[in-house]
């Protein structure tokens, strides 16, 4: 799982990620919409690279979701989880921000 990352404040926190069947639409959820989300990857990759990597997480999300469902993401042929991959893209988003 991936460390729980602070929401702005009077939000509600960034919880780690779950599944990929749609977690990152869940945490822009709970954080009460778009531009929470987005003040959430600005905290973790700089303003300026905000909405190029929330498009990235929302849609590699969609994505994986989408494989795990259909049953096209298949561990034994990819050697990887839904979860995993989700904790990949959050590391990747977080050490753009570095």
């Amino acid at each position: 799982m991936s460390s729980p990352v602070a929401a702005p404040q009077g939000t509600e926190p960034f919880v780690e990620s779950s599944s990929a069947n749609g977690s990152l639409r869940v945490v822009a959820a709970q954080v009460g919409g778009e531009d929470e989300f987005l003040d959430i990857v600005a905290t973790l990759a700089g303003e300026r690279n905000a909405r190029h990597y929330g498009a990235l997480l929302l849609t590699s999300a969609h994505g994986i979701a989408g494989m795990e469902l259909s049953g096209h993401l298949d561990t034994d042929k990819w050697h990887t989880t839904a979860d995993e991959l989700v904790d990949t893209l959050v590391r990747v988003v977080t050490d753009a921000g570095e």
